[in-house]
């Protein structure tokens, strides 16, 4: 039934299986999982998608895992890398960052991404969420922008230093979910973690460190350690993205 004309709400019953919170996902769900699909990977809604999905991936030899969970194969981490290749060499040496880094980096984000990434409809309505194959928020996007890293486009004056934070997330979302920039962006936040760190310590050579910052946001200091993320992304994802690159760099 409707509740004030403003939103529906299921009667109560003895049966919950077909209540509303059981069969659907939230708008205020979704919103809470914008940066981590683990937030409602475990709601009712999904369950049944969760547990198939898991067994079946679980068949393949080439698994890949994430805390203990199935996430994709490593064919398909590479069918999904290989079209990248070239834009990840070229943007690595725009921002003299590692190639192999960004393309660990960006493997990690396709691992963690929900099924067809269910998230980037909330720029449209103006929040900050993460957003392309390199998952790099508006915000983030923003700031990379003002700061002269990455320009999407010189020529659009929207995305001048002086108005960009004026431009609303809506408008900057429809450069940063195409590859192209999304890609160069996540170069250039490494650039921008390099040079913010760079006055209590060199970074520059530590993947396990820039994979663990790429994802949290930690005020620099002299003496930096890992997460679990940050070292899958320099132990595995690391040797897997320079596999890909040294045979797809043409």
């Amino acid at each position: 039934h409707t509740v004030r004309d403003n939103y529906i709400r299921s009667n109560p019953n003895k049966t919950a299986e077909d209540n509303l919170d059981i069969l659907t996902i939230s708008s205020h769900q979704l919103e809470k999982s914008l940066h981590h699909y683990d937030e409602i990977k475990d709601y009712p809604a999904l369950q049944g998608y969760e547990e198939i999905r898991n067994e079946n991936i679980k068949i393949s030899t080439d698994v890949i895992f994430i805390a203990g969970c199935p996430r994709k194969t490593k064919s398909e981490v590479t069918n999904h890398l290989v079209p990248y290749s070239s834009l990840i060499i070229k943007a690595a040496q725009t921002q003299k960052i590692d190639p192999n880094l960004l393309g660990a980096i960006l493997i990690d984000e396709y691992l963690r991404l929900g099924p067809d990434d269910l998230f980037d409809w909330a720029a449209k309505i103006g929040l900050d969420t993460s957003v392309g194959i390199a998952q790099v928020s508006i915000e983030t996007a923003r700031s990379l922008i003002k700061r002269g890293l990455y320009n999407p486009n010189p020529n659009d004056p929207k995305l001048e230093a002086e108005n960009i934070d004026k431009t609303n997330k809506a408008y900057i979302y429809g450069y940063i979910k195409k590859p192209l920039h999304s890609v160069n962006l996540a170069a250039a936040k490494i650039r921008s973690l390099i040079e913010d760190w760079q006055k209590y310590t060199d970074i520059s050579k530590a993947p396990a460190i820039l994979g663990s910052l790429y994802s949290m946001y930690k005020k620099p200091h002299s003496n930096p350690e890992p997460n679990d993320r940050g070292r899958q992304i320099a132990g595995e994802f690391y040797g897997i993205s320079e596999d890909i690159l040294k045979n797809n760099s043409n």
